[in-house]
């Protein structure tokens, strides 16, 4: 019987892993996964400091080890809420497949065309054209564990390429095309960025990337913050409202 697990990265303090953790924990239970939480950093990088230091998001690549425990890994951000209707997603995605949800449709489909492009002219082209995955959220079985080996010095290598906005997941999204591995499209469902559709509560898996809000309120709330950490407050505050909704509301 295979042995399938969840995996929140969260290094550092974080006020929305307070909230996401409830939700990780009823949906390991749900659906019978085991849960391995990241909390320490491996590649002797800092933890995140209060203005997000982008390096951190390598961290990411420690399931690279969780590979010899596991078959398959849910990899998640720690700024996201699982719904309660939810399905087994390692139900979902062919085991074959790495499953994510593509980010280069909609409103931001230029922007993540051109670190496509940006990606492949460093590193070489792959006649990679469309198919931009975001990180947040990463379905993927032990053939896969080679997306996720890397070293610091490769990490401090592609953090220094000029003009890549979002290093790690853009080297993530490269990796899977250079190692040649097929992905499984799923629903933005399963990982509701704020742009997508305004009713989240539809959804599967909500994530506040970015320290996106959705309450008018909270956004202007945020807006009067300069302080990055005291965003990350009014994101978690966000969080907290919509898993009270989620625990009364539950879409079918």
């Amino acid at each position: 019987m295979s042995k399938n697990a969840v995996v929140p990265i969260v290094i550092g303090k974080s006020k929305e892993w307070e909230v996401c953790k409830q939700s990780v924990l009823k949906y390991c239970e749900k659906h019978d996964l085991c849960l391995e939480v990241i909390t320490q950093t491996k590649y002797g990088i800092e933890p995140f400091d209060k203005f997000s230091n982008s390096i951190n998001l390598f961290e990411k690549n420690q399931i690279y080890e969780l590979f010899d425990k596991y078959d398959r890994i849910l990899r998640l951000d720690y700024d996201i809420i699982i719904t309660p209707n939810c399905p087994n997603v390692f139900e979902i995605v062919p085991e074959n497949k790495i499953g994510g949800v593509f980010e280069d449709v909609g409103i931001p489909d230029l922007s993540r065309k051109k670190r496509i492009i940006n990606i492949q002219n460093h590193l070489g082209d792959l006649n990679w054209k469309s198919g931009y995955i975001n990180a947040g959220v990463v379905v993927a079985s032990k053939q896969h564990k080679e997306v996720f080996n890397t070293t610091i010095d490769e990490i401090n290598r592609v953090q220094n390429l000029k003009g890549i906005e979002t290093p790690e997941q853009d080297y993530y999204n490269y990796m899977i095309r250079k190692l040649g591995f097929e992905v499984y499209e799923l629903s933005y469902k399963f990982n509701h960025i704020i742009y997508f559709s305004p009713n989240r509560f539809e959804s599967y898996i909500i994530h506040y990337a970015g320290s996106k809000v959705f309450d008018e309120d909270l956004r202007l709330k945020q807006r009067e913050k300069i302080d990055k950490e005291l965003w990350r407050e009014v994101t978690a505050e966000q969080m907290k409202r919509d898993y009270s909704v989620l625990t009364q509301y539950h879409p079918k």
